[in-house]
């Protein structure tokens, strides 16, 4: 029995060989090599984490780089607490303006955006 998938870099297969069923990883296919200057203590942690999900390095690798990539743009917890803080404490200032300079203020602003969008064609 051999049955294959292809996945965006690799093609996997299962394989019955003399009675045991075999995953089978075909490397090259849409592969590019690259070399990377590590640490000892990042190649360390790359070798036990590989051994640990019995992956190749490799693929430790890819799938490290995807999450990361899933993450670029998003706010870490901590980052988000701290931009929570300086929100509660703009919140606990007093204002510096009444209420009425402010609501004038924005009434200007939404009125000149509105002049500025009438020259515009419409598409």
């Amino acid at each position: 029995m051999i049955r294959t998938s292809v996945h965006a870099f690799t093609v996997h297969a299962l394989i019955v060989y003399e009675g045991i069923l075999r995953f089978i990883w075909w490397y090259g296919i849409s592969m590019v090599k690259v070399t990377f200057t590590l640490d000892a203590e990042t190649v360390s942690t790359l070798r036990r984490s590989a051994e640990r999900l019995r992956r190749p390095q490799s693929a430790v690798v890819r799938d490290a780089i995807a999450d990361y990539a899933e993450r670029i743009g998003r706010l870490s917890a901590r980052e988000r607490a701290q931009m929570l803080r300086v929100l509660d404490e703009l919140a606990a200032r007093p204002p510096t303006r009444p209420s009425r300079a402010v609501d004038a203020e924005l009434r200007e602003i939404r009125a000149s955006r509105r002049a500025a969008g009438l020259g515009r064609s419409r598409r």
